[in-house]
């Protein structure tokens, strides 16, 4: 199972782990359905729904099993605190900042999407980009066409 968060969701069936190993510093915000989280050396496990997230804060292996079919997205997580976090100026808000306590799954949900939010606007632009060399190309060779020159072929 690929959880690269330029993949989007993760989908689980009813039943299904995700083996999370070096789970610290990795979060998991669930977007549909239910599932339960355990790690390595932590006491207590998590049971979350939809609109709900958790950062796994131990070394070691994390388990993800759906309740019921889940889609949820595996995020990192900067687990440093303070002005030299990075994007922090932008992540935290005021009250965030005042009380320097841990971040709540609303946060975490937040930072989730807000990750998301850029790889998809980076996968886009990386498909303009190549849209863009795609037409030139074949502006290239219509007016090579027309002109009655054969373009020089490049890489291939």
């Amino acid at each position: 199972m690929n959880t690269d968060l330029k993949l989007a969701l993760t989908h689980l069936a009813r039943g299904e782990l995700l083996q999370l190993r070096k789970g610290s510093g990795k979060g998991v915000a669930v977007f549909d359905g239910h599932v339960w989280v355990t790690q390595d050396s932590d006491p207590e496990d998590h049971v979350l729904g939809a609109g709900e997230s958790f950062a796994l804060d131990r070394p070691g292996l994390a388990i993800v099993q759906a309740l019921s079919d889940a889609s949820l997205l595996v995020f990192d997580v900067d687990t440093r605190s303070g002005p030299d976090a990075p994007g922090h100026a932008e992540a935290a808000s005021a009250a965030t900042l005042e009380r320097q306590g841990p971040r709540t799954s609303v946060e975490w949900y937040l930072e989730a999407r807000r990750q998301r939010s850029a790889a998809i606007g980076d996968a886009i632009g990386r498909g303009f980009s190549a849209l863009g060399r795609l037409w030139l190309r074949l502006r290239t060779w219509v007016e090579s066409s027309v002109s009655g020159t054969r373009p020089a072929v490049h890489g291939h």
